[in-house]
């Protein structure tokens, strides 16, 4: 089992397949691990909801 870096932890989620698919190949082609690419995409939600909310 790969041990996690500093600061970060496993999270597991079940999405559908043809998202993990997309999520994926977007992430080769911005060079990005689906980790970060994923964080990179919660991320972002997050800040449009802090955004809305703040309305």
């Amino acid at each position: 089992m790969p041990i996690a870096p500093p600061g970060k932890t496993q999270c597991n989620v079940y999405l559908p397949i043809e998202l993990v698919t997309a999520a994926k190949h977007a992430a080769i082609d911005s060079g990005e691990s689906l980790s970060t690419f994923v964080e990179h995409a919660i991320r972002g939600r997050l800040e449009t909801l802090a955004k809305e909310q703040s309305r």
